[in-house]
């Protein structure tokens, strides 16, 4: 069963843990990471979400609850190698910015990799399909609804610190 640490919302650890899909008490949030990997280019890799999960065969970046124990970092890393088969040391992970949302504190980062889409090794029952795509192309999908609507809030509000290799 997956555990999580438990935290008040200005983020201060609290001394127990909680297990995934048992609702929070009051007061109480998790963290999760979100990941956008960028390439050289300023592609950005999407995967689609499998059909079974909320916001099914949608777009968005790699990302998932922190397991109990992990920082932030680790379970960024752990959630890339997780979902798309990347190895990335969470030191090479550049921090974007907080948001909060619903019962998550969610902590954003960019990954900055060259990646081969046809060489990544997606996790199956989390993810469909991978893609790269241009800020323009992105920017298509979110017009047209194909993109988890938190996602596209995300990138409306971080889009220069997700595309910009300068911002550390």
């Amino acid at each position: 069963m997956e555990m999580w640490d438990c935290y008040t919302w200005d983020r201060q650890k609290l001394d127990h843990q909680h297990p995934r899909g048992v609702p929070l008490a009051q007061g109480e949030y998790h963290l999760v990471v979100e990941i956008w990997t960028v390439n050289r280019r300023g592609e950005i890799l999407l995967t689609q979400r499998h059909p079974d999960k909320p916001y099914g065969c949608l777009w968005e970046m790699s990302g998932g609850s922190v397991l109990a124990g992990e920082t932030s970092r680790e379970g960024a890393s752990r959630e890339l190698r997780e979902e798309v088969g990347l190895m990335c040391p969470p030191e090479d992970l550049v921090y974007i910015g907080t948001v909060v949302r619903g019962w998550s504190i969610v902590d954003l980062y960019r990954f900055d990799h060259d990646f081969d889409v046809a060489a990544l090794t997606l996790q199956p029952e989390e993810v469909v399909a991978a893609r790269s795509v241009t800020r323009e192309e992105f920017l298509t999908l979110a017009s047209q609804k194909q993109i988890v609507p938190h996602v596209s809030l995300e990138f409306q509000l971080y889009e220069k610190k997700i595309l910009s290799r300068n911002s550390q």
